[in-house]
């Protein structure tokens, strides 16, 4: 979190650029607006057998109110508009009591869906009492794994206390270095 406090360098890459054009496909279907290198990939998936839902839905939450908002479909890619003192995210599939994040690389994921803190982010902020979260694993050869969690409002309310905790971690990250010019922070694997 403390590197929160510093400027901050957007940087694409190949990857990144591969993810964001499958998820475009995922959200609009549009085969002709895909990289010619990916049509094959995005033409070989099932859209008829995604789950059910919207997507691309923008969320907010508030840790202080401990509510979020519905902010839906945004102008531009994770064009949020930051208020302050509110957290963003976008779901990539979204419908009452259920979020699903499409993941096509080949990096480590991270926690299972039940302890993965982007899917229970967008739980809290999206079904706060209750919602179905599935990391949507999509293969070189078209097909979509998916993995799941249910989480309950027990799970969330621990989400919201990891969010908190992240975000008083972050804002003394800023006064530190507000104050000083400085913070600490540890390069490590998570970088």
């Amino acid at each position: 979190p403390a590197s929160f406090a510093l400027p901050q360098v957007a940087r694409e890459s190949a990857d990144s650029q591969r993810g964001t054009a499958i998820h475009a496909y995922l959200a609009t279907g549009d085969l002709a607006a895909v990289p010619e290198d990916l049509r094959a990939l995005c033409g070989a998936i099932d859209l008829d057998a995604l789950p059910a839902g919207e997507s691309e839905i923008a969320y907010s939450w508030d840790p202080v109110a401990g509510r979020g908002e519905r902010l839906g479909s945004l102008a531009g890619h994770r064009d949020y508009g930051r208020a302050p003192g509110l957290i963003y995210a976008t779901a990539d599939r979204v419908r009452a009591g259920y979020v699903g994040d499409y993941k096509t690389g080949y990096c480590y994921l991270g926690a299972p869906p039940a302890a993965n803190l982007q899917l229970g982010f967008l739980a809290l902020a999206s079904s706060p009492d209750g919602c179905r979260v599935e990391l949507l694993h999509v293969a070189e050869d078209g097909a979509i794994r998916a993995e799941g969690a249910d989480l309950d409002a027990i799970d969330l309310a621990g989400v919201a206390d990891r969010v908190r905790g992240i975000v008083a971690r972050v804002t003394a990250a800023q006064e530190q270095y507000a104050a000083t010019g400085r913070v600490d922070v540890r390069e490590g694997a998570h970088c």
